[in-house]
């Protein structure tokens, strides 16, 4: 998806006659310098990208040992050779490295750049979804459809790139979250509280974070929950979201007890997705993570427990495909409840 999307995005850019920009029309010329300078600004944000994958693999391996994830050096696990910069570069340390450690020659899992390169394209194709599409899969806003690259690089739409940065975040945290999972290992309560305060109060101080309110604004005028925006469209909609993530949390988990294969963290995956994309989603999300846990407990049949796929993981897959979809999720919600509202009236 991450090299795909930018591609196909790119061509259908190319193809297209010229656009207005500025209100001006756009000859060929300045239309090949908009396209690199998009090819050079998706380049960046994959390189980012890559570089956060690689801390997130940090992460993963200390945060459940309580060890720090800033301070002290990366070292191979057997030797203990501190690793050296030229060999710790994203993705292509480990292919220049043919997979083993510089000293002691041991093997050197190739799930570490397989995440730095599913990050960076992840980084990528939400960039081009939220970004440079002018905020085509975000719901209940105007989508820009012209020069959004200007209007992102050059001149900055700030609500679109403060969602972007909140919803990568968000993201990234599921990731952590999904492979600390996946390895056995329980997630540190006093991380998951920190984790769901931060996100949770952010959007109080910036209510664009929360496209979706807690209830349509008029609604919210008709039953009396109109008020400050930090408080309907920010603190509400956080507090909701972890509300009812973590009761539909309490379902995965009894289910875990009946053997299906949900972790110790989904109740907390669950409460994120509530606090950052509101209780509407926690719904959205639950019935797909039902649908990717069925097929991933099928595929685990015929794999074996290598190929086990905790809930966790399927909350994050969950997540993303509902990210990308949201505008079009919302738009079905809101015809049906008018739809219902209708037949019952």
């Amino acid at each position: 998806v991450g090299v795909a999307w930018p591609i196909v995005t790119m061509l259908c850019e190319w193809l297209r006659p010229p656009r207005r920009f500025a209100g001006e029309p756009v000859d060929l010329v300045t239309a090949v310098s908009m396209a690199l300078v998009q090819i050079a600004w998706a380049a960046w944000v994959f390189v980012m990208g890559s570089a956060v994958g690689s801390f997130l693999n940090v992460v993963v391996h200390r945060l459940p040992a309580r060890r720090s994830v800033v301070f002290g050096h990366s070292a191979c696990p057997r030797c203990g050779v501190g690793i050296r910069p030229r060999d710790n570069v994203p993705i292509f340390g480990w292919l220049l490295l043919g997979g083993r450690c510089r000293h002691c020659k041991t093997l050197i899992d190739a799930r570490y750049p397989l995440i730095e390169a599913s990050i960076a394209g992840l980084c990528l194709a939400l960039c081009y979804a939220e970004l440079l599409s002018g905020g085509a899969t975000l719901p209940l806003r105007d989508r820009m459809h012209d020069a959004a690259m200007h209007w992102t690089v050059l001149d900055a739409t700030w609500d679109l790139v403060g969602l972007y940065l909140y919803h990568v975040a968000a993201v990234m945290l599921l990731v952590v979250w999904s492979l600390i999972t996946v390895d056995g290992r329980r997630i540190p309560a006093g991380h998951v509280a920190i984790v769901l305060l931060v996100m949770g109060l952010l959007p109080v101080a910036f209510p664009f974070l929360h496209p979706v309110p807690l209830v349509h604004p008029t609604a919210a005028v008709a039953s009396g929950l109109a008020g400050p925006e930090w408080l309907w469209r920010g603190l509400l909609v956080s507090l909701s979201g972890m509300a009812v993530g973590n009761a539909v949390g309490a379902v995965f988990a009894r289910f875990d007890r009946a053997g299906l294969d949900a972790g110790s963290g989904v109740a907390s995956s669950f409460a994120l997705v509530g606090a950052v994309f509101g209780w509407q989603a926690v719904v959205v999300v639950a019935l797909l993570a039902v649908v990717i846990t069925a097929l991933g407990r099928g595929w685990a049949r015929c794999v074996g427990h290598r190929g086990r796929v905790t809930a966790e993981v399927s909350v994050l897959v969950a997540a993303v495909v509902h990210l990308f979809l949201w505008r079009w999720i919302v738009a079905a919600w809101s015809a049906a409840v008018v739809f219902l509202r209708t037949w019952a009236g």
